[in-house]
This record gives C-alpha cells, structure tokens and sequence, in this order.
C-alpha cells in the first residue's frame, strides 16, 4: 500500500512525494512500538497452543487487547505533539506544511492498524494465516481506489491531493482492523482459542509488554535510523528526498515479505521451545533464515536489473530518476543483510530473547550506521549515496551479530 500510495502521489511532483516521507518517517518512528508489542503476542500464542491451554489463549488474546489500546494512545499523543514541532526538522518549508497536514490524518489511523496487528498476530500463531493475508489483499486495491477518489477528486470527491491519500489510508486500516477481528471471532477454526474463559488477563497484557516494548526498540532503532536517514536527505535537497522515499518503499516491499518469514520462524521456534523439543528449536531458525535469504537475493538481482524501470513507475522528474536509480542500486546491495537481520530478530523473539538484540540493534544503527552514513553523506563527496552506504553496513553489523547470537544459544539449549 505505501508503494502504491507513493506512486499515485508522485503524479502530484516531488514536493508532495517528499512531503508524504517526511511525515511517514516521523509517523512510524512511533507506531513501531506498536509493532514489537503486536509481534510479542504470536510467539506467546504458539507456546500456549503447543500445551494445549486454550484458557491461556483466550487471555493472550484479551491482554493483547488491551496492550493494543494503551500503547495506540500513547503513540497517538506524542505524534500530535509532535506535529507541532515539525519546523525544528529544517526540512523544506512547502514540504513541511504539506508533511503536517498528512500526518495528522494519519494519526488517527494508529489504533485501527495496531489492533489489526495484534489480531492477526494471534491467529499467526495458531498458523491461521490465510484469511489475514486475504484480508491484506483486499485493502491494496480499496486503498487505490480511495486514493483515486480522494487524490484527484474522480466522481464528485473533492481533489484533497496528498491529504487524499491520507484519508484512503485510514479509511483501508478501519477496514482492516474490522475485518480481522470478525474473522477472529467468528471462524470456528479458531472458536474454541478465543471462548475459553480467559486466564490471567492482566498478567498476559504485562507479559505483551515486557516482550513487546524492547520488540518494538528493536524495530525503532532501524527505523529511527532510515528516518533520520529521510531527514538528512531533505537538508540536501528535495530531489534527493522524493528518491529516497521511492527507494526505500521499493525496498520496503522487498522487505514486508521477509517479515512473514520471519514471523513464521519466530512462531514455529516458539512452538518448539514451548513444547521443549530443543534440537527443533534450530531447524526452525535456520529454516527461516535460508528461505529469507534465497528470497532476498532474488530481489538483489530484480532491483539492481530493473532499477531504471522501478523509478520510472514512480515520477517522471529527471534529478529525482536519477538518484533512485542510485540508491535502488544500493538497496539492492544490502538486501540479504536486511533479511537476515529481520530474520534474526523473530527467531531470536520466539525464544523469548529481545534484551541482547535490543542492544544489538542500537549498537548497528546507531554507534555504527547513523555516523558513518553522516560522515559519507556530508563529508565526502558520495552525498545521499554514502548515506545509504552507512545504513547498509549497519544492515550487515545487524545480520552477523543476530545470526551468531541464535545460533550460540539454540546450540547450547540443544547440548
């Protein structure tokens, strides 16, 4: 959907592609704890399920819930608070007017999206799968035609422009979030996991946090880095800007698939650590990691092969071609590190260890990546080039280091 979102936008010129990466990096530097704590709930859910206790379900359901709603609250706020501080971002003044007002569309979809999450993640971890990627599917093309409607005013709406796109998209996450939680509660595949009288409530809403909020540090500090990233782009210039939001949505999508495998490694090695079958615990993992890997090197070849035509979906302004095909190039070049990393931190969650990788991943990005990406970007002659060379050896410090630590642990909880 941000793929799409970004290329209907990019008829509007550069100025509001900029506009709509500006106000997504800020917006998803927050809802990404959103994300950690709905990934904490299908590793929770497939060690209940590998005992049996459909009780426990029912209350990982329910904490998951709650969780859901407290931290969208949250998050909610400090976005509107921070909308009132965009100016310090020293971005273009036209970009920052139109970043502002998109964002705060946006941010009423906060809740619809981490409760869809959250659902979903529950029937991922009870391998019911299929409906929520149907669901998924349906909201691309809801999402397009909103876009259609709301972006150029077609049959009678009026023309909102980037706004209009803002408006689809929270319309297609209500939708989503409605969706998934009348499949939930209505499947009767999954009828017996939600009725149960739920036990300890609270104690699994406590329980979703203590996992999901260093889960969702994990995701902030990588998505922290790629928005500071964003940021940085817009002090050298709009074009480089609106190159990068279509770069890094191309390698966005790339990446969301990954996601599912990682997601799917993360609750086959919680099933088997629930279920004590230690030696599974690392078939799973390496499993996850060598199907990740075959498909992020697949995608290597496409975007660095058709780079050229992958920008020209997006615009048709020439200085903002011709640094996509540039960073398309790069994105292309960091796309194993970027899966096994991904990969690494939902195998290492399904064993319940997030305190390390935390750690791990503020050491990547941050004491490694974000200088580095400083020191190429403006001082050295690679601009927004050797930006996203500093991100991509974070990419790789991130993959190693999380790669050696699930193998280091699920050897000795073998031995």
């Amino acid at each position: 959907m941000g793929v799409i979102d970004t290329a209907m936008v990019g008829s509007l010129g550069e100025f509001p592609v900029a506009a709509a990466g500006a106000a997504s990096s800020v917006f998803f530097l927050f809802t990404v704890f959103g994300f950690g704590l709905s990934s904490a709930v299908s590793p929770l859910v497939s060690m209940a399920a590998a005992k049996n206790d459909k009780a426990e379900t029912a209350g990982i359901l329910r904490g998951s819930y709650w969780a859901a709603v407290l931290i969208s609250l949250i998050i909610m706020i400090l976005l509107f608070l921070v909308s009132f501080f965009f100016n310090f971002l020293k971005q273009n003044a036209e970009v920052s007017e139109m970043a502002v007002s998109y964002l705060r569309i946006i941010i009423w979809s906060v809740l619809p999206m981490i409760v869809f999450l959250s659902v979903k993640q529950f029937a991922d971890g009870l391998s019911f799968t299929r409906s929520s990627m149907l669901i998924t599917l349906l909201a691309i093309p809801t999402n397009a035609f909103l876009n259609w409607l709301l972006i150029y005013g077609n049959w009678g709406m009026p023309e909102l422009g980037l706004d209009g796109a803002g408006y689809a998209t929270l319309i297609t996450r209500v939708f989503m979030m409605l969706a998934m939680i009348l499949f939930v509660h209505r499947s009767k595949g999954l009828h017996s996991f939600v009725i149960n009288k739920p036990k300890l409530v609270g104690s699994f809403t406590r329980k979703v946090f203590r996992i999901g909020v260093p889960s969702g540090f994990q995701y902030f500090f990588e998505v922290a880095a790629f928005g500071t990233a964003m940021i940085m782009a817009g002090w050298i210039g709009v074009a480089q800007q609106a190159a990068h939001q279509i770069a890094i949505n191309t390698a966005a999508l790339t990446y969301m698939a990954v996601t599912g495998l990682s997601a799917a490694g993360s609750i086959r090695v919680g099933a088997a650590f629930g279920g004590y079958a230690v030696r599974e615990v690392r078939i799973a993992g390496k499993s996850a990691v060598i199907l990740g890997a075959v498909w992020m090197l697949l995608c290597g070849i496409g975007l660095a092969l058709f780079r050229t035509q992958i920008a020209g979906l997006f615009i048709g302004e020439a200085d903002v071609l011709f640094w996509a095909e540039k960073l398309l190039l790069i994105a292309a070049m960091f796309q194993l590190s970027d899966g096994i990393q991904a990969i690494g931190l939902g195998i290492l969650r399904g064993i319940s260890d997030v305190r390390i990788p935390t750690l791990i991943t503020l050491f990547a990005y941050w004491i490694i990546g974000i200088p580095m990406a400083w020191i190429l970007g403006f001082h050295s002659s690679l601009s927004i080039e050797g930006i996203w060379i500093g991100l991509s050896f974070a990419l790789s410090v991130s993959a190693g280091l999380l790669y050696w630590r699930f193998n280091r642990l699920s050897r000795l909880k073998a031995e």
